[in-house]
């Protein structure tokens, strides 16, 4: 299976998941990660906490994910193969923390250069991808033969995050920007009361 764009089609996309990704990783930290760890039309999302390979700076990557059930590990896939940014950093630095919820979660990244041998879990990834395998691979991700996802499979590679704790036991930490988003619904709220008083 081919890559469904063109060079400069991808770029473009890249653009827009950048800018999206940017709205996600600020929607976690005022303390609505939860509503990514339900099936929602986006899908199941976490933010990769990551080392920048050049800046040495921390970045954030959100990705859709699934969870073993018999190992606890997570798995994610990326969707532009192997020049992602994010991929590229944890070649050269493994250790990333893991934003699940309002959970934040060490662990350690494998790639998988034999993707196409874990099919069920990468199913599984894309089932939880919601409207993007739909929109952007084209492909119903519960129905796709296995041999069309073998070649998506070395096209999109699959990485397996071992974490140190488990998500039962890893407490919550606070979302360091809610008070952001109280300051707003505060402002917004004095704002129409006194709009109020003056239309009386």
């Amino acid at each position: 299976m081919q890559n469904p764009y063109s060079p400069s089609q991808a770029a473009q996309l890249k653009k827009v998941f950048k800018l999206l990704n940017r709205w996600i990783v600020f929607v976690f930290r005022a303390g609505y990660g939860p509503f990514f760890t339900r099936q929602t039309f986006a899908g199941k999302i976490m933010v990769i906490e990551n080392i920048g390979r050049k800046s040495g700076q921390i970045r954030y990557a959100p990705v859709n994910y699934a969870v073993a059930p018999e190992s606890g590990a997570v798995y994610c896939l990326s969707g532009f193969g192997s020049q992602s940014q994010w991929y590229r950093n944890i070649q050269q630095s493994p250790q990333v923390t893991l934003w699940i919820g309002v959970q934040r979660i060490p662990g350690v990244a494998y790639l998988l250069e034999d993707s196409e041998t874990h099919l069920d879990i990468y199913r599984q990834v894309l089932i939880n991808s919601g409207f993007a395998a739909v929109l952007f691979e084209g492909i119903n991700p519960k129905t796709i033969p296995e041999e069309s996802l073998c070649k998506m499979a070395q096209r999109s590679p699959l990485v397996r995050i071992e974490l140190e704790n488990t998500l039962e036991t890893t407490q919550p930490r606070p979302a360091d920007l809610a008070w952001i988003v109280i300051s707003a619904l505060f402002v917004w709220g004095l704002l129409r009361r006194i709009s109020g008083r003056k239309r009386t």
